[in-house]
């Protein structure tokens, strides 16, 4: 049947038999098609805009750069078709199956693929952003350089793209954005992600599973409760991400940057780790008694670093943590920044009471005077090692905590620079030195049990 460049606007073809039509350029806006045949049609340039395709089969249909926007695709067969660098924004794909289906470069954004079928299909460079995925399919997809992320686009408040409960198994994505995207309780199994972007993407409770996310980005990413498993994650970026109750076994994290990943909950005081590993079991002798009684004996290379670093201080954080972990330690960081909880008292105890030493920062005047006066109370077998930027006054009380033997000698710092000179050269000498005095570390069973 030739219907070229006919104008179909408003027909009814509901059920109609359009078997290896040839649409070419055909207007079919706001037609009804429910239920219409279209296998192996030729639909290069055809308009299909606010057209009703329900339960429509579009199987082995080919064309380029035909218009489905808008499209009720409700439960349609595009499997195996040949549409790509076509348009699907904003097209109702519930349930639609489209499994072999050629879609490079298609525009499916906004479109709701929401339970749909992508078993073996191909949408390399197609963009994806706000579309909703939520309970799909997707299973030996390939989507190269795919576009999953938030983008600029006039009436939208989305944040990205919605895979809830997705399945992917065996999809070749590398290079694909997922920036702002949301992936709770989705299931990645085998998939090649490298150098893909999930910058602040949402990972909550998903299951992570045999993936290749070398040299990918997952700086500001919401991994609470993710579960990682014989992931390769190296040269990849973790740069802050928050990684309460997430697990990770088996992973290769060779080269890659775990900075300040944020091991409590949003309601909580953060307290940051530079070790996806570490940040599982800094969680764990944070709540389990018995096992922080097993370790007592163990010597820690643990530092904890106290302050209140405001953006202007974020620096010389950075600088205390670079020079510890070439030292060999395990810097763990309690930024007073945010809003305390009535645990923190406890909660620094603890982390100050399995430390090695304990590196605090007076250059805010309101930083830590209980925190410190805790510590220097209930711990004094912990060196606690003060500096202090020059111009600075440390709070009030602080020359009574300072008398103190387990107190060194305030150390001053002019810039990044000098700081870095001082905790390689005179902290972290005179913390060991002080330390080494003492072989039993009394307060440290106190601290850790209350």
């Amino acid at each position: 049947m030739d219907l070229d460049h006919y104008d179909l606007t408003d027909s009814d073809l509901t059920r109609a038999d359009l078997w290896c039509a040839n649409l070419l350029g055909a207007n079919l806006e706001r037609a009804r098609l429910n239920g219409a045949s279209l296998e192996g049609a030729g639909v290069s340039s055809a308009t299909f805009r606010n057209t009703q395709l329900r339960g429509a089969s579009l199987k082995d249909a080919f064309g380029t750069r035909a218009n489905f926007d808008s499209a009720d695709m409700t439960k349609a067969i595009l499997a195996d078709c040949n549409l790509s660098t076509c348009s699907f924004v904003r097209t109702t794909l519930c349930g639609a199956i489209l499994d072999g289906a050629k879609c490079e470069g298609a525009d499916f954004s906004c479109a709701d693929l929401t339970g749909a079928k992508l078993r073996g299909a191909i949408l390399d460079r197609a963009k994806l952003d706000h579309s909703i995925l939520r309970g799909a399919l997707v299973t030996e997809l390939s989507a190269r350089e795919a576009e999953f992320a938030q983008v600029e686009a006039e009436g939208l408040d989305w944040t990205g793209s919605i895979l809830t409960r997705a399945f992917f198994r065996d999809a070749h994505m590398q290079g694909s954005c997922f920036r702002d995207a949301k992936l709770p309780r989705a299931t990645l199994v085998g998939c090649d992600l490298r150098f893909s972007d999930f910058s602040k993407t949402e990972f909550v409770a998903t299951a992570v599973i045999r993936c290749d996310m070398r040299h990918s980005s997952f700086d500001g990413a919401l991994l609470e409760c993710a579960n990682i498993v014989e992931t390769d994650l190296a040269n990849a970026t973790l740069r802050d991400c928050r990684v309460y109750g997430a697990s990770a076994w088996n992973v290769t994290l060779d080269g890659c940057d775990q900075t300040g990943l944020i091991i409590t909950r949003a309601s909580e005081a953060p307290v940051t780790v530079d070790s996806l590993e570490m940040a599982q079991f800094i969680h764990l002798l944070l709540n389990n008694q018995k096992l922080r009684a097993a370790i007592e004996t163990i010597t820690s290379k643990v530092v904890l670093v106290l302050g209140r670093f405001s953006d202007t201080q974020k620096p010389c954080i950075e600088v205390i943590r670079c020079v510890l972990r070439s030292h060999g330690y395990v810097p763990v960081v309690f930024d007073f920044e945010g809003p305390r909880s009535r645990d923190v008292l406890e909660t620094v105890a603890l982390l100050a009471g399995l430390a090695r030493f304990v590196v605090v920062d007076l250059s805010d005047p309101r930083s830590v005077p209980a925190e410190l006066e805790c510590i220097a109370s209930q711990l004094p077998s912990v060196p606690v090692a003060p500096v202090l930027r020059i111009g600075q006054q440390p709070y009030r009380v602080f020359e009574h905590v300072s008398r103190r033997s387990q107190v060194l000698e305030v150390l001053t710092y002019a810039d990044t620079r000098e700081l870095e000179s001082i905790v390689r050269d005179s902290v972290i000498p005179l913390a060991e030195q002080r330390s080494s005095k003492t072989q039993l570390r009394p307060g440290r069973t106190d601290a850790m049990s209350s």
